[in-house]
C-alpha cells in the first residue's frame, strides 16, 4: 500500500507543507497558534460560562462553608504555624520522615482535637496516609 502525500498551502503563514492527510491546513509550526486561537474565539463566545466573577462566587461560598465544617482543623493548623512562627517547634523541612526517613516536607494531625501532636512526613507518605484514612485502602 502506498502513501499518499499532498502538498498543501498553510492558512496562516502561507508556506507550502507536505501531509499525509488531504484536509491539514496548517503546517506543524502554526498548528499550536491555530489550537491557541480556537480556543480564545470559544471563550469569547462563551464568556458568561468563565466569568470571574461567578467563580469568585462559587469560592467565597465554598470557603466559607468549608471553614464553618473544619473549624478544629483551621484551628490545629493555624496553632503549627504559630509555634514555627515563634520558633518553638522547627520547620519540617529541618527534620525526617517519621516513616521513610528521607527529608520531612509537611507535617501531619493524626487527631485534630490534639494541635500540638504533629508527624514530620515527606509528601508521599502524608499522600498515602490520606489515601489510607480517607478511601480505608490497605496496602
Amino acid at each position: 500500500m502506498v502513501i499518499k502525500e499532498f502538498k498543501r498551502i498553510c492558512r496562516l503563514c502561507k508556506e507550502g507543507f507536505v501531509s499525509k492527510s488531504h484536509n491539514k491546513q496548517y503546517c506543524p509550526i502554526c498548528t499550536l497558534e491555530a489550537k491557541r486561537n480556537c480556543g480564545r474565539k470559544y471563550y469569547y463566545l462563551h464568556k458568561e460560562k468563565y466569568s470571574k466573577e461567578r467563580d469568585k462566587d462559587y469560592h467565597r461560598r465554598y470557603n466559607f462553608f468549608w471553614k464553618k465544617k473544619n473549624k478544629e482543623k483551621i484551628y490545629a493548623q493555624g496553632v503549627i504555624q504559630y509555634q514555627i512562627k515563634k520558633g518553638e517547634i522547627p520547620k519540617p523541612t529541618s527534620l525526617k520522615c517519621n516513616i521513610c526517613k528521607k527529608q520531612a516536607e509537611e507535617y501531619h494531625h493524626p487527631d485534630y482535637n490534639l494541635p500540638y501532636q504533629v508527624l514530620s512526613l515527606c509528601k508521599l507518605c502524608h499522600r498515602e496516609i490520606h489515601r489510607k484514612f480517607t478511601w480505608g485502602l490497605k496496602s
